[in-house]
């Protein structure tokens, strides 16, 4: 056995965690309404001002805060690119997901890696809409 530590990402998505998100993005309704912007900004005005945020939250603040500009801002976006940005900004809200957000310095681990995984979509599929 080694002592090492084990390197790499501490929360990865399983095929299985893709399946499942790949599922809820089909059910995302369209419009996006305003309520789910609403929220958005209201997390994200809560999140601002909390105190030292880690590198997770770092990442995940800058991805939410381009999504939510995007979807705002943008006018003829395909359908499946609003859906993916509205699964993103609804598991953003969603404060009891995969890690509830309530866990300190760990709760948004599994929102930047879900909304990180959507970025990422989106810059292969749609790259004149979105840029890292």
């Amino acid at each position: 056995m080694s002592d090492k530590k084990q390197k790499g990402p501490i929360f990865q998505l399983t095929d299985a965690d893709r399946n499942r998100y790949e599922a809820m993005i089909k059910r995302v309704s369209l419009p996006l309404d305003d309520k789910l912007l609403s929220s958005v900004a209201k997390k994200l005005e809560t999140f601002l001002e909390e105190d030292d945020p880690n590198v997770f939250e770092v990442s995940l603040l800058q991805n939410i805060s381009k999504l939510y500009v995007l979807i705002r801002d943008q006018r003829d976006v395909p359908d499946d690119l609003l859906r993916r940005i509205g699964f993103a900004l609804e598991y953003f809200v969603w404060d009891d997901d995969d890690i509830p957000d309530e866990i300190p310095g760990l709760g948004y681990m599994d929102d930047a890696v879900v909304v990180r995984w959507i970025v990422d979509q989106i810059l292969v599929d749609y790259p004149d809409h979105f840029t890292a």
